[in-house]
């Protein structure tokens, strides 16, 4: 089996982590008739796990619109032909950072498991990106609260270090019970997700050729 490519991506914004969303987008050198779609998919997880669950959360929806869109890409009447499948995970800044992206990564390498088993996607065409803390938003999730909001904004998000310090004082504010909440409201949402990005084009038609006069 070809091992999986591994690159770095900046995590999606807050507004594409929802559901399935749609874009279109043009590609270089593609005649107008073909165009690249890119199909964003969110697969959820229980808590410490990295077993794909068909029937956890929203993920039988997105699993079977999935299975819809791959069923295109096969046999003499396919209309698109696969071009990457590119996934990121989340991890949670409570806890252990490294366990939390350990974690993020092992449920990314499970997804990519599970779609090269069930739909059989050749694993080259399968994009690892990196495990990242969802910063921005963890931000969006708590911006009417000022206090919280100043202590996850100083410092920088890539800095281990920075995130230690921001986890310690919202910890300490009005004796953990700040803390308490986030960990039951916010954190579960921030850590339980791979988001997989589909990119097929779309076939150009069969030319047929003119009758002789």
């Amino acid at each position: 089996m070809r091992k999986l490519k591994k690159t770095t991506y900046q995590l999606f914004p807050a507004r594409l982590i929802a559901a399935v969303v749609l874009a279109l987008v043009s590609v270089a050198g593609l005649s107008a008739a073909q165009r690249a779609t890119e199909t964003v998919f969110e697969i959820n997880f229980p808590i410490n796990s990295h077993t794909v669950y068909r029937t956890f959360g929203d993920n039988e929806a997105a699993l079977d619109s999935l299975g819809r869109l791959l069923k295109r890409t096969k046999g003499a009447r396919a209309t698109v032909t696969l071009r990457e499948v590119s996934m990121n995970g989340t991890a949670s800044p409570d806890g252990r950072l490294t366990s939390n992206i350990r974690l993020a990564n092992r449920r990314m390498r499970a997804m990519a498991d599970y779609i090269s088993r069930v739909y059989g996607i050749d694993t080259s065409l399968i994009t690892l990106g990196e495990a990242r803390v969802p910063w921005d938003e963890f931000r969006a999730m708590i911006a009417s609260e000022p206090r919280l909001l100043d202590i996850v904004s100083k410092g920088s998000d890539d800095s281990w270090l920075d995130a230690g310090i921001r986890m310690d004082r919202l910890k300490a504010l009005d004796g953990g019970r700040v803390w308490r909440r986030l960990a039951k409201e916010v954190f579960p949402r921030l850590r339980r997700s791979v988001v997989m990005t589909v990119t097929v084009e779309e076939l150009p038609e069969p030319v047929v050729p003119e009758p002789e006069p």
